[in-house]
């Protein structure tokens, strides 16, 4: 599993893994603190790296993940639609991508209070399916 904006810490690295019975995970997150003893221990990884300089760069081997995870962070990605493309075309056939993202749903733009709020957690409204 690869889970793309762990956070710092990673600590969602260590439930998932043992939640969902997970023999390898790799967390990768521009801010996560570099702890190699625990990819020893518990066969946990952390990468410090931006997750669209792994997809331009190509650092996304095929078939190296199963699963990809991008919870609460894909609205932070300038490409979107690029990061799922770029999914679909490392992951072996029946290999999984969970996300999860903010929408709009509205036939207008948002109103500035959406704006500022947005902006602060430091979204572009541009960015908003």
């Amino acid at each position: 599993v690869l889970s793309c904006g762990c956070g710092v810490a990673g600590k969602e690295l260590s439930l998932y893994k043992s939640r969902f019975d997970l023999g390898h995970i790799t967390g990768l997150d521009p801010c996560v603190r570099i702890d190699c003893s625990s990819f020893d221990d518990q066969n946990i990884r952390k990468v410090q790296g931006h997750v669209e300089d792994w997809i331009n760069g190509g650092l996304l081997r095929q078939h190296l993940f199963s699963k990809i995870l991008a919870l609460d962070n894909i609205y932070h990605y300038a490409d979107k639609a690029g990061f799922l493309k770029h999914c679909i075309q490392v992951l072996p056939r029946g290999g999984k991508v969970a996300v999860t993202d903010l929408l709009w749903k509205g036939s207008e733009n948002p109103p500035t209070w959406i704006k500022i709020g947005l902006s602060a957690m430091g979204v572009s409204v541009d960015n908003l399916w």
